[in-house]
């Protein structure tokens, strides 16, 4: 029975009506109507709010104008430098620091979508004792007494914490030890970069990870190490490569690796390798150079008989291309091991890397984490040697490969504190949570490399009861001033007098480093001694000795673009980014190689069991990857978080316990005891953006002879040539009308990287809402950009081809011809629009458009909770069910540019409006502007002999152009 069937009633059993519940059918409905009728006329009024205007409005605050700050990137401990916009006194964007001399502008997908996290409604809003609300007086009061017994017991007192490298944050935290006899911080990292520290320890004398120099190399040589995706500081790296690339004398670059990786899809030569075959091809690699440099090399013939021929031919190859190549040359490799680590540092050396490519007085801080340290602190937690531990800034729980292990030490702890904004698994094990605010809302500041101080300012006050770590070791330290007082006295002694331009005014340098958001100083150089020659044939025995398995299965763990250690798993924009490589979304996944599948007859989805040697075991769906190792079965880490909020939990699964612990360190590969299809499971249907991976022999991706660069007039031709006379043809609709503007854009492929950092810039600048796995799998994601990726040639070692794909803002578009009423049009600066308003969703437009880049709102997928909705652009409409949408370049900021133009009597200058593609892209490879104005760059770049459309042979006659990706294929002198 419904409910209006109950409010009208047939009367009671037994026959008799009751006059005071019943009422007849005709009263109901006339009833009802007038309540409808009264409803439709209330909704003719506006809403009643109170409006409460500024009693005096600030002078630096103008409603609808956006407020720009310097800051520093929260997203990872690679402090890239970073710009907030903040409209109407929120945070709704970051942008990359385009004088930063790191990032230089550019910013990763992490990075675009940190700002989400200051809206999360998952954060906590108060300290909490055992998950019991209570004060910061209580919280205060308990964990100072905690920390006065540990100084009357002499026991421990630890602090736990991610990377900081700060110098004021390493100054506080060094007083805040001192006060304790048994004292210690120990640094955690998602990206252990101990074995670095100890190769270049071993070999020269001093514990630092170098600052590698890209762009200064002419040939790269990298294992495994995806340094233009996750790899110590890819934001960094992109903008050193993308410029040595475009370079007229352009680097070359050669890849080893067992997955398929973004670096390897971006480079000119990738031979597969698994990881312990990585480690012989290094030391096969070196015992080349070394000999052909006519230097001696140790007899070690038991060495040479582990490598296998496919080792020893690749060698070779990276050996005469690293001794051929004049000029700078640089090496490097992700894996967890010293002893390979110091083969990469001794093939540095023998080819004069160091000082030039590589960089040892003024090193990388970006990632400090020991790995053996906290090993050793589990130990003494254990033992119950510590009565105070204070965790920040890291989730050992969860990945820690002995999370178990590490719970059970925790709860040995008399005073646990975690201090993180949310309620991970880590702080889940606490007795007090003591919550920071987010990035925005505190004071901070960083030292990524040596000399290069950055600070990051607070840009609202904190929305919830919370307290940075800094303050709270200040206040435990019983010191009455803040962190900012505290951050200001030691930039005053110890950064101030150091810059090369430092007078007797502070407060101007001050100001100065705010307002710019980072300075540089002279910094003392690292005094690094002569390279020790007798740790080469230590680690080549080192290396050889390691147990393989001929013909045996090794598994690699590595980090996703899009969550990397998945502390912003509960970010939607971040969950819902494909996969580069795989075009997976909302999970992981296990890579194998089709030669694999075959054999052991796994299918798309399927779940495998992939055991480690230590008798673990992980369950994971399986996804055929071309150019996968035949070998080697990748996992991503970072999924499978329990503790991340509604969003996150239950994503994928966790991989990291499948980690081991060598010589104190976590190695991300090792031999897989086992592979096989677990039956009992139904498969996994992947939520994919793209399922059709092949260019079917179509000219949709362009190709050059990167020798044949240059400019019409020079009469370079690059098998492109002809655009004009495509847009000569036939029109059955007759000329497009003239525009003031021609807003249009061109993408050099020669420089993408695919990273996706513009898609995520896109979805959060544009308000595009992310829909979920079910919905993904129905293709009806909401991206208005995306990357296609494309494999051409043989399964085992194809070329990928990455091509941004957004609105090509035709001048002959085929949708706006099919539109019943007019909802998609040209406006009078040449873009393809879309009038909300008007469209009532037939979809005819998406289904001619060829380029199939038009989005429909199937539901109002908007998130319905205030703090989400907070985070929002107030500049761009907020789309509703029923309506289409597509890339509009960004016509907020033409706008925006339009109307400052005009105020201020001018016309708009090239290079003034910056989309959000353009403008978080860390290669540089997209460039916008007025194509009618041919003095503009995007003019001069359409014109160039690299330039082609999209399916030109439609003659849609598209805003967006392209530059064809350049075939390199031999080393060049």
């Amino acid at each position: 029975m419904g409910a209006s069937d109950a409010a009208v009633g047939t009367g009671k059993p037994g026959g008799t009506d009751d006059a005071a519940t019943s009422l007849k059918r005709r009263t109901f409905l006339q009833i009802i109507g007038a309540s409808v009728a009264a409803g439709a006329l209330s909704g003719c009024r506006p809403p009643r709010e109170k409006i409460i205007p500024y009693a005096k409005q600030p002078p630096e605050l103008t409603p609808g104008v956006a407020n720009w700050y310097a800051s520093t990137c929260p997203g990872c401990s690679a402090a890239c430098g970073a710009l907030v916009k903040v409209m109407d006194g929120r945070p709704i964007k970051l942008e990359g620091n385009p004088d930063h001399p790191l990032s230089r502008g550019g910013l990763c997908a992490i990075g675009q979508g940190a700002v989400a996290g200051l809206y999360d409604p998952y954060r906590r809003i108060g300290p909490s004792r055992e998950g019991k609300p209570t004060t910061w007086a209580e919280a205060d009061a308990a964990i100072s007494d905690a920390l006065s017994r540990s100084r009357a017991s002499k026991r421990q007192v630890a602090l736990l914490t991610g990377s900081m490298s700060g110098s004021a944050t390493a100054a506080l935290v060094a007083d805040f030890m001192a006060a304790f006899p048994q004292a210690r911080h120990v640094i955690y990292d998602p990206f252990p970069c101990e074995a670095v520290r100890e190769a270049h320890r071993r070999a020269y004398g001093v514990s630092v990870v170098p600052r590698y120099r890209f762009d200064q190399a002419d040939l790269v040589v990298a294992f495994g190490a995806d340094f233009l995706g996750t790899w110590l500081s890819p934001v960094e790296f992109t903008k050193q490569w993308s410029s040595k690339r475009a370079a007229s004398h352009a680097a070359r670059h050669i890849q080893v690796e067992a997955r398929m990786s973004l670096t390897g899809t971006n480079a000119d030569e990738r031979h597969t390798l698994s990881p312990s075959e990585q480690a012989d091809c290094l030391a096969a690699t070196l015992m080349k150079v070394v000999t052909t440099l006519g230097a001696a090399t140790p007899d070690l013939a038991s060495v040479k008989a582990s490598w296998t021929s496919e080792v020893q031919t690749v060698a070779d190859r990276l050996a005469d291309a690293l001794v051929a190549q004049r000029g700078k040359r640089l090496v490097v490799t992700d894996l967890g091991d010293a002893a390979v680590q110091t083969l990469a540092v001794a093939l540095n050396d023998a080819l004069g890397n160091v000082g030039t490519t590589v960089d040892l007085e003024r090193p990388s801080r970006q990632w400090q984490g020991s790995d053996t340290q906290l090993a050793s602190l589990v130990g003494a937690m254990q033992r119950g040697d510590v009565e105070v531990l204070i965790i920040h800034g890291c989730n050992p729980a969860h990945s820690w490969p002995r999370g178990k292990e590490f719970a059970d030490a925790v709860a040995k702890v008399p005073c646990s504190v975690a201090t993180g904004s949310v309620a991970d698994e880590t702080t889940r094990l606490t007795k007090w949570h003591c919550p920071s605010p987010h990035a925005l809302e505190a004071w901070s500041d960083a030292e990524p490399a040596s000399g290069i101080h950055s600070i990051g300012q607070p840009v609202l006050r904190p929305l919830y009861r919370t307290r940075s770590l800094q303050d709270s070791l200040l206040a435990w330290s019983g010191k009455r001033m803040s962190f900012h007082q505290y951050l200001q006295e030691h930039w005053r002694t110890a950064v101030f007098p150091k810059a090369a331009k430092a007078s007797g005014d502070f407060a101007a340098f001050w100001d100065e480093a705010l307002e710019r958001g980072w300075v540089q100083v002279e910094a003392s150089p690292t005094r690094v001694g002569p390279f020790r020659k007798g740790v080469v044939p230590s680690a080549l025995r080192q290396v050889a000795g390691r147990t393989k398995e001929p013909n045996g299965t090794e598994f690699e763990l590595y980090h996703s673009v899009a969550l990397r250690d998945g502390e912003a798993a509960n970010n939607p924009w971040l969950q819902e980014l494909p996969d580069p490589i795989t075009k997976i979304t909302w999970g992981n996944c296990a890579c194998i190689a089709p030669s694999l599948a075959t054999r052991l007859g796994i299918s798309e989805g399927q779940w495998i069991e992939v055991g480690a040697a230590d008798g673990s075991a992980l369950a994971v769906p399986a996804h055929v990857q071309v150019g996968q190792h035949p070998g080697t079965v990748s996992i991503a880490l970072g999924y499978g978080r329990t503790e991340a909020g509604p969003i996150g939990n239950g994503v994928g699964v966790n991989a990291g316990h499948l980690a081991a612990l060598s010589g104190g360190m976590r190695r991300f590969h090792g031999q897989a005891r086992s592979v096989a299809v677990a039956s009992n499971r139904p498969a996994f249907p992947f939520a994919k953006t793209q399922i059709h991976d092949d260019l079917d022999g179509r000219p949709i991706v362009g190709e050059a002879d990167r020798h044949a660069h240059g400019s019409p007039e020079e009469g370079h031709d690059h098998g492109h040539a002809g655009h004009e006379e495509e847009r000569r043809k036939a029109n059955l609709w007759g000329k497009p009308i003239p525009s003031d503007r021609r807003w249009g854009m061109v993408i050099d492929l020669d420089r993408c990287t695919g990273c996706s950092a513009c898609v995520a810039a896109c979805d959060i600048e544009n308000n595009v809402p992310a829909v979920g796995p079910d919905e993904v799998r129905r293709s009806r994601d909401m991206h208005w950009m995306r990357i296609d990726r494309y494999f051409e040639g043989d399964a085992d070692s194809p070329t990928v081809r990455h091509q941004p794909m957004m609105c090509q803002h035709c001048a002959n578009a085929s949708c706006e011809s099919v539109c019943p009423v007019l909802a998609t049009v040209h406006d009078d600066q040449g873009l393809n629009v879309q009038v909300y308003n008007r469209c009532v969703g037939t979809r005819y437009c998406a289904n001619n458009c060829p380029y199939k880049v038009r989005r429909f709102n199937w539901f109002d997928n908007q998130a319905k909770l205030a703090a989400r909705r907070l985070g929002l652009n107030p500049s761009v409409t907020v789309r509703s069910r029923g309506v289409m949408e597509k890339c509009s370049l960004c016509i907020q900021r033409i706008q925006e540019a339009r109307i400052r133009s005009r105020n201020e009597g001018r016309d708009v200058q090239d290079g003034e409006v910056r989309t959000a593609c353009e403008q978080s892209c860390p290669a540089d490879a997209i460039v916008f502007g007025d194509l009618q104005d041919p003095n503009s760059r995007v003019a001069r770049l359409a014109k160039d002999t690299r330039a082609f459309s999209a399916l030109e042979e439609l003659n849609r006659q598209p805003a967006i152009r392209y530059l064809a990706r350049s075939k390199r294929t031999e080393v060049e002198a």
